[in-house]
């Protein structure tokens, strides 16, 4: 993988990136020897100076754009260490359920951030490897997940961004992969994309979110080749994003879109590949409940058929769940009373329940 240099007239020297660099592993091994520190008015961040995280951003900033200009091949062991040392520690604080450290989650978070910065500038020299593409990535997404998880949309945002480069490079290697790697990518990529999706919706832009989405089904549900060689977990957790956004359009009363993400969530937790695991089953039958029941208020003649035909499918997989005997008689009782009757909510008499994971027995 080629790693071009910017062409520029002002082309920064050696020595400065040199300069720059240090100064930043200074300011760094401080901050790491606190988090170390038996003392804990100096591990804990509340007491630091209020720029110091400020300043160590700005100053990894300064080193990953300087360092596109030097050509020597020097992959700075110092910023790879001091980067990984930061990443684990700040892993563990984010685990950790002492009083301190959950008062402390979102600097937590953005020094785990300032670890992957660090560890991308280390990145940064005349060319990348296919391993440290797949590295990077693999910590990136590590990095988002946990970003999303505490809502922290901003630094999620930061990170993807990032990391979008290491996949680019990836996708565009003139050396073939080995079937090690190219499953590794795959599993990557598809994670990488699940995460995007999750963000443009938190971030409100739906039609991001659904050309993301068209692209991870096409190119790892619908793919016979790519979809083989998908981890479960990592399709499960695209078709959980896309339940979570089904649900969430149902919610708001966007019908006819609410059931267009609950289809391709059911489609994409196929039990070929999933398989039959609890957390997949439960999965999917959440999936499933909401899709019929959101498909039954639409009243279109494309939604009920599909409606029963995802009944049946319940109905031979779960037949002594009383959830699937009440969606039984809510299609039979939506039938006859219509759309109004049905949103007017005429059939709590039969007991509808809402779809969770787990659900009832």
């Amino acid at each position: 993988m080629e790693h071009k240099t910017p062409s520029t007239g002002a082309q920064i020297s050696h020595s400065t990136v040199e300069k720059r660099i240090k100064q930043f592993l200074v300011s760094l091994d401080e901050l790491l020897n606190d988090l170390k520190s038996p003392n804990s008015n100096k591990r804990d961040p509340k007491n630091w100076e209020a720029e110091r995280l400020e300043d160590l951003f700005r100053s990894i900033e300064k080193c990953a754009k300087s360092r596109v200009y030097v050509k020597a091949k020097d992959d700075h062991a110092g910023l790879d260490s001091r980067g990984t040392e930061l990443w684990n520690m700040t892993t563990k604080l984010l685990r950790s359920e002492k009083q301190s450290d959950v008062e402390n989650r979102n600097i937590h978070l953005r020094l785990r951030h300032l670890a992957y910065l660090t560890l991308d500038c280390a990145q940064r020299t005349c060319g990348r490897t296919t391993q440290g593409s797949l590295r990077l990535v693999k910590i990136a997404v590590k990095a988002g997940k946990t970003d999303l998880d505490h809502n922290n949309v901003s630094l999620a945002e930061s990170v993807l961004s990032n990391a979008a480069k290491y996949i680019d490079d990836l996708s565009k290697n003139a050396t073939p992969l080995s079937a090690d790697e190219e499953g590794e990518r795959i599993n990557l990529e598809c994670e990488f994309l699940v995460q995007r999706i999750e963000l443009s919706f938190l971030q409100h832009n739906v039609n991001a979110a659904e050309l993301m989405c068209n692209n991870a089904m096409e190119r790892f549900s619908r793919d016979e080749n790519a979809a083989s060689r998908l981890r479960p977990r990592i399709r499960e957790s695209l078709g959980k994003v896309l339940y979570k956004i089904g649900k969430d359009m149902v919610k708001r009363a966007n019908l006819t879109a609410g059931v267009e993400w609950l289809a391709r969530a059911l489609e994409v937790v196929d039990p070929k590949y999933v398989g039959s695991e609890r957390f997949a089953a439960e999965l999917r039958f959440g999936i499933m409940q909401n899709l019929v029941q959101a498909s039954l208020k639409t009243q279109t003649p494309i939604d009920l058929q599909r409606a029963k035909e995802v009944m049946e499918v319940m109905t031979k997989e779960w037949p002594d769940r009383l959830n699937v005997h009440c969606l039984g008689l809510d299609i039979i009782v939506a039938q006859k009373l219509g759309a109004k009757a049905y949103h007017a909510g005429e059939l709590t008499e039969f007991g509808t329940t809402e779809a969770g994971i787990p659900g009832q027995n």
